[in-house]
């Protein structure tokens, strides 16, 4: 948090119970902008893409992509595995963080050098489609 106040951020989530789909959508519809997310950009683990393969995804995972499917758009070379991990439910989900694009690079760098490897740029708003999710 301390980092975030430094550079300054506009806005920042937990991702938890509606899975980072269902809280990105919520950002984007209170702040009327579109969003573009780059899919492969999103650190998870990579033994959860095993497991999704192999249908271990818990039941909010199909509540929240009932829910919010209507605001996302995936690309079609999007494969489903990948669209289940970006609907599962977190009981302790990452930080979503948005911040200008003047402020990103200085952003990452700090949270990489304080330890936070994972952080990433993974996506931007757009003026197109206020409220929708594309998933690229």
């Amino acid at each position: 948090s301390e980092l975030m106040q430094e550079i300054g951020v506009h806005a920042c989530t937990d991702i938890t119970g509606f899975g980072f789909l269902g809280h990105i959508i919520q950002l984007a519809k209170n702040s009327k902008v579109g969003l573009s997310i780059q899919a492969y950009k999103v650190p998870f683990f990579p033994e959860v893409r095993d497991f999704a393969n192999l249908g271990f995804i818990p039941g909010g995972l199909y509540r929240n992509r009932d829910f919010y499917t209507g605001s996302v758009r995936f690309a079609k070379t999007i494969p489903d595995y990948l669209k289940d991990l970006l609907f599962d439910p977190q009981t302790s989900g990452g930080l979503l963080i948005c911040v200008s694009p003047q402020k990103a690079g200085k952003l990452i760098d700090a949270l990489h050098h304080s330890g936070v490897t994972e952080a990433a740029i993974i996506g931007k708003t757009v003026t197109e489609h206020q409220g929708i999710l594309e998933i690229i």
